[in-house]
């Protein structure tokens, strides 16, 4: 909803006054590609993805672009890293295995 409330608002000052720029919307590689046991968070991105760009083709006429960065690696991100644990939980899978040393 906050991707919505904020284009809605910026975009009705920028046509009010003329301005001709860019609203810029940052989101997540989730919002391009589903990953398992992740349906909800990817479910939300997609929504803001499809936004930007209905966005983008609303606001042309105006001068105004609108742009969403997805930056990072969504695998080495804190915030998923820090829900591995659960998720090996949730799979049935040991915490710390993957850590594991392998003797070949």
């Amino acid at each position: 909803m906050g991707y919505f409330l904020c284009a809605r608002e910026f975009s009705r000052l920028m046509i009010r006054d003329g301005i001709q720029g860019r609203i810029i919307q940052i989101n997540s590689k989730s919002g391009k590609v589903g990953s398992k046991h992740n349906s909800g968070y990817s479910a939300a991105k997609f929504g803001g993805v499809g936004l930007t760009q209905s966005l983008a083709l609303d606001l042309a006429e105006y001068g105004i672009t609108v742009h969403s960065l997805m930056l990072g690696n969504l695998l080495k991100s804190p915030m998923f890293q820090s829900l591995l644990p659960q998720y090996a939980t949730k799979l049935g899978i040991k915490t710390g295995s993957s850590r594991a040393v392998l003797h070949r």
